[in-house]
């Protein structure tokens, strides 16, 4: 329990002014539409007035909780993050969730309940820690360390009895068991509670309650958090990680020592940033590397320079390290790329004009007249195909009109290649 941060916060006026009882939720707040339950997806809203009115009228032993994740702005410029958690990582590096992404987690939530509401004993996701800051009523909490059995708590199949049911029916068997360490809290108005990453809790309104939570991750909690993170939605760690190397540069370096030697020590191997990146290059620099091979022994200027493709080159001489690849090196990767591109295309170029220069001896060698000579001239030049001066048929010799034809043609498609 933390206190006097709510009352000594001048970022916590609004809420202190705003939020310190049903009726001022009202008077500023009773028109807006809040979510009451989650069905398929689908938010289910009702104006914040008549969900009060429902409070006051209930007696159901598992009364709705509202909970908002999608907190007004009016009600964020209320509050403010406490000060011994506002370096929070997941808050400056997260990409914002998608529309169509189920499994991006919500960080913070807008929490008002009556009596007998609450939250069933749970573990907040993705390795991080909470606060929680009640600006009216009561909570009673029960907090267990990580390790504890899910079982002993109650957790079948990963849920969990509502929370009046709970402290009447498993509270009592686990209080004072030998093998459950527990913490209850009573949390009051004006107090944040702090719940450690990793750690089960479970939570009841004793009275009408207003609060606001959020999930976080401190510098000192990166490791956990990382290590949990790729365990629950890998496709978002690859996210964090890349957005973190580039927003947070000074935290990659110890984070990075520690995933290596995990991957050492359970020989499996290491998270890359820019994994699949890399992986994409794969056939392009196979295809590089065969056609190194088709020109390197060809003797023509330049040649001895292809020796590996340009990008892993770079690559290894920019960044050897197996996580992080910083925006510069990449782009430096992409220029030797595009250079080595060009001194083969001068390679290629270089080699048809050859190739087009004895081609054009050839044509003109006197000794062998494209028209053809002797009694068979005119009917060699007429069916396409080169005869030598005694008259006889070069079968492997076209004639001007059918070289010139295929040469367009390779021309043509020399072009298409390289456009």
């Amino acid at each position: 329990i933390i206190e006097g941060l709510i009352d000594n916060d001048e970022g916590w006026k609004g809420a202190r002014d705003k939020w310190a009882s049903p009726e001022k939720m009202m008077k500023y707040y009773g028109d807006y539409p809040l979510c009451i339950k989650e069905v398929d997806g689908e938010m289910v809203r009702i104006p914040l007035r008549m969900f009060f009115d429902y409070v006051k009228a209930t007696s159901a032993d598992y009364p709705v909780y509202l909970c908002e994740k999608e907190i007004p702005a009016p009600l964020l410029e209320d509050y403010a993050n406490p000060i011994p958690f506002q370096d929070d990582l997941y808050q400056q590096v997260l990409p914002p969730p998608d529309d169509g992404d189920a499994e991006h987690p919500w960080l913070a939530y807008l929490l008002i309940g009556g009596r007998g509401s609450g939250s069933p004993v749970h573990k907040d996701p993705i390795g991080s820690g909470a606060w929680n800051a009640l600006l009216h009523g009561k909570k009673r909490w029960c907090l267990f360390p990580p390790g504890t059995n899910k079982t002993l708590l109650g957790m079948t199949d990963g849920d969990s009895q509502p929370p009046a049911y709970w402290w009447q029916d498993v509270y009592p068997n686990i209080k004072n068991h030998p093998e459950v360490t527990n913490i209850e809290v009573i949390q009051k108005a004006g107090e944040i509670m702090f719940v450690p990453a990793g750690w089960y809790h479970v939570v009841m309104n004793l009275e009408t309650s207003i609060a606001v939570t959020q999930n976080f991750v401190l510098p000192s909690m990166l490791t956990h958090a990382m290590k949990t993170l790729m365990k629950e939605n890998p496709k978002l760690s690859k996210a964090f990680l890349m957005r973190l190397s580039k927003i947070r540069p000074e935290l990659m370096t110890p984070l990075r020592a520690t995933l290596l030697a995990d991957a050492i020590k359970s020989k499996k191997p290491p998270v890359v940033v820019g994994e699949s990146w890399r992986k994409k290059t794969v056939e392009k620099d196979a295809r590089a590397n065969r056609r190194y091979d088709a020109v390197k022994d060809t003797g023509l200027p330049g040649a001895a320079t292809l020796h590996i493709p340009a990008k892993e080159r770079a690559l290894k001489e920019a960044d050897p390290k197996p996580i992080g690849i910083s925006p510069e090196n990449e782009l430096a990767c992409l220029k030797a790329e595009r250079l080595a591109l060009e001194k083969e295309r001068a390679l290629l170029e270089q080699e048809r004009k050859m190739k087009e220069a004895e081609d054009g001896n050839t044509r003109n060698d006197p000794d062998d007249p494209p028209g053809g000579g002797g009694g068979g001239g005119a009917s060699g030049g007429g069916s396409g195909v080169a005869t030598s001066a005694k008259g006889g048929a070069n079968l492997g010799r076209p004639s001007p009109e059918a070289r010139t034809s295929s040469w367009r043609r390779r021309k043509k498609k020399t072009q298409y290649l390289f456009r």
